[in-house]
C-alpha cells in the first residue's frame, strides 16, 4: 500500500502512543511489525541532521559548537549554537525539506492487527488504518461507554 511520508510520521507519533497503553497485546506486536519496515524515517532524520551540521557554528579551527545537556533516560543531546543568519537559514531549509519529504510517496507492507482495544480514539484509528487497522472496520467507542447486555441476566 502506498503512504506518504506525512502519513507515515503522524502513524509513528501515534504508534507510540498506543503502544504506551497497550504492550504485550497484538496491536503492539503490529504495530512493532510495521514499525519495522521504516528506513525512510532513519534516512528523514539523516537528512535532517546533516542540514543542522551545515548550518551550525564552528570554531577557528572547523570544530563543532555545541552544548550537551542529559535526556530523560539520561543520554547526552546534543545541541548545536547557530548565529541569528544561520538559525534562519536551518529553519527555512528544515521547513523545505519536510515539505519536500511530506510529498514523497513509499511503499508500506502492512500488519494487521486480529485484535483491537476498543479504547482507540478516532485521531489514533486515523492515523493506525492502512498499517495495522484495515480501513473502515474499526469503530470509535465513547471512553466512558459502556456495552449493554445483548441478552437479559437471568
Amino acid at each position: 500500500m502506498e503512504k506518504t511520508f506525512k502519513e507515515i510520521r503522524t502513524f509513528n507519533i501515534y504508534a507510540a502512543v498506543v503502544m504506551a497503553r497497550h504492550m504485550g497485546t497484538k496491536l503492539s506486536y503490529a504495530i512493532k511489525k510495521v514499525s519495522e519496515r521504516f528506513d525512510v524515517l532513519s534516512d528523514y532524520n539523516t537528512e535532517l541532521e546533516d542540514l543542522r551540521i551545515d548550518n551550525c557554528c564552528t570554531d577557528d579551527k572547523g570544530v563543532i559548537e555545541y552544548d550537551l545537556t542529559k535526556g530523560a533516560n539520561g543520554e547526552d543531546i546534543r545541541h548545536y549554537r547557530y548565529t541569528k543568519e544561520t538559525l534562519k537559514a536551518k529553519k527555512k531549509q528544515e521547513r523545505e525539506l519536510l515539505k519536500n519529504w511530506n510529498e514523497r510517496v513509499f511503499e508500506v507492507d502492512s500488519y494487521f492487527a486480529t485484535e483491537i482495544p476498543n479504547d482507540l480514539i478516532e485521531e489514533e484509528i486515523s492515523a493506525l488504518e492502512g498499517f495495522v487497522l484495515k480501513k473502515g472496520e474499526t469503530k470509535v467507542v465513547p471512553l466512558n461507554h459502556v456495552e449493554e447486555p445483548t441478552a437479559a441476566p437471568e
